[in-house]
This record gives structure tokens, C-alpha cells and sequence, in this order.
């Protein structure tokens, strides 16, 4: 019998889920592996950062007869790029490889240094004047630290993924033991490089930025070499031998949690954050105030030989090497709040 009513078609519905969080093991091996490229990446990045910052860039302006406004502009770009951190961290998050992420963005960061070189070139032929050789310095300078301030925080995710929490005051005392190495020798050297090249300091810079860029993409391919561990999966590193799981925590993060809006909000109520921020806040604004203009001081006005400037700055370097492993066995043991109070 014909009731008058209409067939229903029932249509599934799907249901948005959250994505499932892997608890793959990556292999003890791995990890070892992984930290041993990190550490040769060290070294190869700290040749490039110090040939294409400190003391021999701000020389390279003093050649171009850059004011202390100019020189003072170029050295607040680092820190004005630091504000592209949380969108950065915001997109690695969001990224299928944290490794994939940071080589999109820290490569054309390094490879945008061939600019300014092609600029000193075209410069010593005398088709680039001082005012637009500075302006385009400062263009570079501003493009490579918002694309390195975009794949910062990654970095630093990826890195905390892959070091155990028993470890990282060790670990990394011994990796920037040997940056740090690296920058007493390779600063010392390009100083004197610099100052007794026969064609001159600007041309002779032009050298040096040729080997930072040389350095950098070799830091990048032993950056390819480290396990790459996918925010998307939250692959967890085996580091049963250590006998150390708080890493769990740090690599599957409660995925509701960071979609919240509020998530910053929460940071800011714990108030040992906040205090850490403060504090630091304090601390690099006392610093970069006076810091960028030391070397301005020493070249420009006291006139003293750049080689003679590295050297001094070399010394830095000495006093990390010096202090950076005890200090990280000492971290381990009793805590990082005591040896950042030590001081």
C-alpha cells in the first residue's frame, strides 16, 4: 500500500578528524647520526655567519663611507627580522618536513648574498656609487634575516625532537664548542685576508662573501643529512638507551592546544616565561645599543687595522671555548637557571 511518502536517500557524513599522531620509533643510530651532521652544520654555518656579519661587514661600510645611522639601521635588520618568528614557527608547523620547510627558507637566505657580490663587482668597475652599493647591502642583509627568521623556531623544534633533555646542555656545549672554534679561526683569518689583500678591502670581501656562500649550502646539505621528523606525523626518536622520555612530550604536542587562537595567551600566564622574556628583552636591548657601534668606534675612530679587529673579536670565541662544556655538563646536572644566573 502506497503511503504518499518520498524514498530517503541516506548520505554518509564524514566526520573531520584530528590527524593521527605516529608513535614510530627513528632508531638510536639515526639519531647519533643526525647529531653528528648537526655539528659539522655548525661549523659551516658559523663560517657564514661571520663572514657575512660583525666586524667585517661593518668594515666593508666604513669603505663605503656608511654613516653611523647607516651602520646602526644595518645592524638593528637582524633583530626587526626577528618578528617573522611566530609566523614562521605558525607555517613549520603546518609543514609535511621540517627539513623540506627549513631548506626553502634558509637556502635563498644564504644564496641572496651573490647579490652583493655581483654588486662589489659591478662596483669596483665603477657602475655601482657608495650610496647604492649601501642601499643594496642593506636590501640583502634585510631579504636573507626575515628568510632565516622564518625557519628559526623549525630549526629549533626539529633540533629539540632529536637531543634528549639529559643531553642538550652537553650536546650543544660541544657543537658550539667547535662553532666557536671555527669563528676564532675563520674571523682571525679573513681579518688578515682582508687587510693585506693587494686589490684592495672591498674587493677582498668580495672573496669572502663567495666563501660564505660556499659554506652555507654545505651547512645545508649536512642539514640534509639529520632524520627529518614530520610535525605532521610527530615521529618520536628512540632514545630508550638514555633512559630519558621527556622528548615525547616535546615532539606530539596536544594538537587542539596549538590550533587554539589562545595558545600565546597561555604563554604569557606562566609567569617563569614571562620573566625569561623580560629578562631577555632587557638584556638584548642593553646589548645592541652600544654593541654595533664598537667596531664602528675601533675602525673608524681610533683607525685601528681590521686584522687587528678580528683578532680582538676572536677573543669572544676564546672565552666561549672556554666556558661553553663545563657549563653545559654543569646544565645537565643541576639545571639551566643556576649557570644563566652564574654570570
Amino acid at each position: 500500500m502506497d503511503l504518499g511518502l518520498n524514498p530517503v536517500t541516506v548520505t554518509p557524513i564524514e566526520l573531520e578528524t584530528k590527524p593521527s599522531i605516529s608513535t614510530d620509533r627513528i632508531s638510536t643510530t639515526e639519531i647519533r647520526r643526525s647529531l653528528v651532521a648537526s655539528s659539522i652544520d655548525g661549523v659551516f654555518a658559523a663560517i657564514y655567519a661571520n663572514l657575512t656579519s660583525g666586524v667585517l661587514l661593518s668594515n666593508f661600510l666604513i669603505k663605503l663611507q656608511a654613516n653611523s645611522f647607516e651602520v646602526g639601521i644595518l645592524a638593528a635588520i637582524p633583530m626587526l627580522a626577528n618578528v617573522v618568528q611566530p609566523l614562521g614557527a605558525w607555517w613549520g608547523e603546518r609543514a609535511q618536513s621540517r627539513r623540506n620547510y627549513c631548506s626553502i627558507v634558509n637556502i635563498p637566505a644564504r644564496c641572496v648574498w651573490i647579490l652583493l657580490a655581483i654588486g662589489i663587482a659591478l662596483y669596483t668597475q665603477h657602475l655601482l656609487d657608495d650610496r647604492a652599493t649601501i642601499l643594496l647591502t642593506m636590501v640583502v642583509v634585510s631579504v636573507s634575516h626575515l628568510l632565516g627568521g622564518l625557519g628559526s623556531a623549525t630549526w629549533l623544534s626539529w633540533m629539540a625532537a632529536l637531543v634528549p633533555s639529559k643531553l642538550r646542555g652537553r650536546y650543544f656545549s660541544i657543537r658550539n664548542t667547535a662553532a666557536n672554534l671555527t669563528s676564532l679561526i675563520v674571523v682571525a683569518i679573513a681579518g688578515f685576508w682582508v687587510a693585506n689583500y693587494p686589490r684592495g678591502e672591498i674587493e677582498a670581501y668580495e672573496i669572502a662573501l663567495g666563501v660564505a656562500i660556499v659554506a652555507g649550502i654545505v651547512s645545508m646539505v649536512y642539514q640534509w643529512q639529520m632524520v627529518d621528523i614530520s610535525p605532521a606525523t610527530h615521529e618520536i626518536a628512540n632514545w630508550d638507551d638514555f633512559e630519558d622520555n621527556s622528548i615525547l612530550a616535546a615532539v606530539k604536542p596536544d594538537l587542539a592546544t596549538m590550533e587554539s587562537p589562545s595558545a600565546i595567551v597561555t604563554f604569557l600566564q606562566d609567569r617563569y616565561f614571562l620573566g625569561f622574556t623580560i629578562c631577555f628583552s632587557a638584556w638584548m636591548f642593553a646589548l645592541n645599543l652600544s654593541a654595533p657601534f664598537f667596531n664602528l668606534y675601533l675602525l673608524q675612530n681610533l683607525a685601528i687595522d681590521v686584522s687587528w679587529v678580528t683578532l680582538y673579536n676572536s677573543l669572544t670565541s676564546a672565552a666561549n671555548l672556554a666556558l661553553l662544556i663545563p657549563f653545559g655538563r654543569w646544565s645537565d646536572r643541576i639545571g639551566t637557571r643556576i649557570p644563566l644566573d652564574f654570570p
